[in-house]
């Protein structure tokens, strides 16, 4: 599904990413699916490439709330992190 929000074409998608990687995270507040909300965040093996990944969804009203946003953020980054560490991963930062 799209929204008016989704990113139309190759170029937005593109730019998207790069804002995503410089921030750590993917932060959606209904660009996909409207009414869900969701945040993601990377998880690096040890030589410091993409394994995989965490992320949250749920319904937007729990993502546009600035009282659960950064809570969602944080822990969801916090737990990349973790993931990260324990595949060996030692951040360079």
């Amino acid at each position: 599904q799209t929204t008016d929000k989704t990113p139309g074409t190759i170029e937005e998608i593109i730019k998207q990413a790069r804002a995503d990687k410089m921030a750590r995270y993917a932060w959606s507040i209904g660009n996909f699916e409207a009414g869900i909300g969701s945040c993601a965040a990377a998880v690096f093996d040890h030589t410091g490439q993409p394994a995989g990944g965490i992320n949250v969804s749920g319904p937007e009203s729990r993502f546009s709330d600035p009282a659960n946003s950064d809570d969602i953020r944080q822990a969801v980054i916090e737990a990349a992190q973790s993931a990260s560490s324990d595949l060996g991963f030692v951040s360079r930062n």
